[in-house]
């Protein structure tokens, strides 16, 4: 197998008809093509579960250097204040 090698695309599975899927169930069976599907969409809602908390903690993140940069900001304001009140009484 070569690293250069295209990936192939994954043929489309043939979709089991909604009758088949009905008398499966009634038979208490399942198709492995139906438990393929369902493990499927828990993991993509697991998936867009984890994307939106990644995109909630980069927001989170990007606010709290925000917040910092904004606090370091006034301290040197203040600061500079500070020191030139200090100074006024001895001009």
């Amino acid at each position: 197998m070569s690293a250069s090698t295209p990936h192939q695309p994954v043929p489309p599975l043939d979709p089991i008809s909604p009758e088949e899927q009905l008398a499966a169930q009634a038979a208490g069976e399942t198709s492995p093509l139906s438990e393929a599907q369902a493990e499927l969409a828990v993991q993509q809602a697991k998936n867009a579960e984890l994307a939106e908390q990644y995109l909630r903690a980069q927001a989170e993140m990007h606010n709290t250097r925000r917040r910092a940069d904004e606090e370091i900001s006034k301290a040197r304001k203040f600061a500079v204040e500070s020191f030139a009140q200090s100074l006024l009484p001895l001009a």
